[in-house]
């Protein structure tokens, strides 16, 4: 049998690769709302807007910090870029929107890090 590769995902905010990521989760979702009836029982969806939602963890150097100015995009409400690409196919989407929450946490033997959510523009990979 044998045995396969699998793919990573890499995430760049503003142009700037984050390469103290340690995990990275995206959505596409949208609050699509179910249609019943009397007659018809389940009759289908009323869509709604889509939007893409990333949220990650990156861990701090200690000599460096937070690689990105996420706190002051967060506070400012800057509209900010991210591009996620797989690393082997190439495969990448962008998305435009905000950075919502953004968390930072340490502790005694513990590896300090800053967690983040985001919403933004739909985007497929392509």
């Amino acid at each position: 049998m044998a045995l396969t590769l699998y793919d990573q995902v890499f995430i760049e905010a503003q142009g700037l690769l984050l390469a103290e990521n340690t995990s990275i989760n995206t959505d596409l979702t949208s609050d699509d709302q179910d249609v019943m009836t009397t007659v018809k029982g389940f009759a289908g969806v009323s869509p709604s807007p889509d939007m893409r939602t990333v949220s990650g963890e990156n861990v701090i150097p200690a000599t460096t910090g937070i690689e990105i100015k996420v706190e002051e995009w967060k506070v400012n409400r800057t509209e900010v870029t991210l591009k996620l690409t797989f690393g082997g196919s190439g495969k990448s989407c962008v998305t435009k929107g905000f950075f919502k929450k953004v968390s930072v946490s340490a502790g005694v033997g513990q590896t300090s890090k800053m967690t983040f959510e985001f919403t933004g523009t739909p985007s497929i990979f392509a």
